[in-house]
């Protein structure tokens, strides 16, 4: 049996996004955004922890981290 991925990143991207547009939403009061904020922190805390417990893999891993840092700054400057 090969390794079998049960979860879908681009879903949880989805869901992430959604959360963040209702935090910010301005149809939301101050409770309710802030009670979605506070999913976005334990979230990150959950991600945080995660990849800190995660082993190095070196670098591939690198040179995968600075792909997406320069994907990320393309996205910028195409915005200015």
């Amino acid at each position: 049996m090969g390794f079998r991925k049960n979860w879908d990143a681009a879903d949880i991207a989805n869901q992430l996004h959604s959360l963040s547009r209702e935090c910010s939403s301005a149809y939301n009061d101050g409770f309710t955004a802030f009670e979605c904020k506070k999913d976005l922190y334990l979230i990150k805390k959950i991600v945080d922890d995660a990849l800190a417990d995660a082993p190095s893999f070196g670098e591939i891993e690198d040179r995968w981290l600075k792909e997406q840092e320069q994907k990320t700054i393309l996205k910028i400057l195409k915005e200015t």
